[in-house]
């Protein structure tokens, strides 16, 4: 608790110099207790995706009435979500299931659950070819078609994947694998791995930014806390910044040159984009509260939707920030 005073104590006054982003409202999640997992948002209907690994449930909730819409219970242990808004669905990846789970968005009428195996962890949609993709087992991913509800096949990887990104412009997926202490790059055309990077400064890679405009991969890496940069013709490391403890997601804001990096330590840590082509610098911390690790980005909202557990007496909530330039 001290050590996380001193930090607070630190951060606070370039805050509030800097305030990249500002505090607008909250949401209550008044029945979520437990670990908070991964969000996704629909942005035509104005609803996000909350799903609450340790409560067991999916919450949907309704940012213009700021209140829980919907919820989905008796789920084990909810990682992943996606929206699909062409197909108006919502897909959810249960890591003690060994199912993924296929609800219609207006009505969050449970469709379909596909068996695929354990641990299903983080999902990712690639808009190019209409394909969901999947990491999850002890060291795989899967691509499935949502139209027929079929795995469509799978790429093996020497452990659990954590976030993953797919090329847009090119064939491959990048995808963390901590407990090699590196990147897996798999080809998508070939249907499986074609590259191993190793990580040298830092470990515990989980999330992923993929930011294809600058060939780089940033990687957020927990022991110690960095935000590392591969370079993707080589694999090399290019950028190696300070970063806070406990870090879960990562989030490009193009419009203001910003990475956001979402801190379990308590913090959202805030990157601009230096004068030079592929250069970066953390710019500020933002105090938000212990436990706070995963997020939501909305360029089209200009909003950061952040996820707080509840802490003792502090109830669960979701923190939007506004992004201020």
């Amino acid at each position: 608790m001290i050590a996380f005073a001193l930090l607070l104590a630190w951060i606070a006054p370039a805050a509030r110099e800097a305030a990249p982003l500002e505090l607008a409202f909250r949401i209550p999640l008044p029945e979520v207790a437990g670990r908070i997992d991964h969000l996704a948002l629909d942005e035509e209907h104005g609803r996000l995706y909350v799903a609450a690994l340790g409560n067991g449930s999916l919450e949907v909730l309704d940012l213009e009435q700021k209140q829980v819409w919907k919820r989905a219970v008796g789920l084990a242990e909810p990682q992943g979500v996606v929206y699909l808004a062409a197909r108006d669905e919502v897909w959810v990846s249960e890591g003690g299931g060994n199912v993924l789970d296929l609800y219609r968005g207006a009505t969050l009428e449970l469709v379909e659950r596909l068996k695929l195996g354990p641990d299903g962890d983080n999902l990712r949609f690639d808009a190019r070819k209409g394909e969901l993709w999947l990491g999850y087992s002890s060291g795989a991913l899967a691509w499935i078609d949502p139209a027929s509800r079929k795995a469509l096949g799978r790429a093996r990887l020497p452990g659990h994947p954590e976030a993953f990104a797919l090329e847009a412009q090119g064939a491959r997926v990048f995808a963390n694998v901590p407990s090699e202490r590196g990147v897996c790059v798999v080809d998508r055309e070939k249907k499986e791995q074609i590259a191993f990077w190793p990580i040298a400064s830092a470990q515990a890679n989980y999330p992923m930014l993929l930011v294809e405009s600058e060939k780089r991969v940033f990687l957020g890496c927990r022991s110690p806390g960095k935000l590392i940069a591969l370079d993707t013709d080589s694999g090399k490391e290019a950028l190696a910044l300070e970063l806070s403890g406990d870090v879960d997601d990562l989030w490009l804001d193009e419009a203001r040159g910003r990475i956001y990096a979402s801190c379990g330590a308590g913090t959202l840590d805030v990157f601009a984009r230096g004068e030079q082509p592929g250069t970066w610098k953390r710019s500020t911390c933002v105090a938000t509260a212990k436990g706070a690790r995963t997020s939501c980005f909305s360029a089209a909202r200009k909003q950061l939707f952040l996820a707080v557990p509840r802490e003792g007496e502090r109830a669960a909530e979701i923190r939007v920030y506004a992004t201020r330039e």
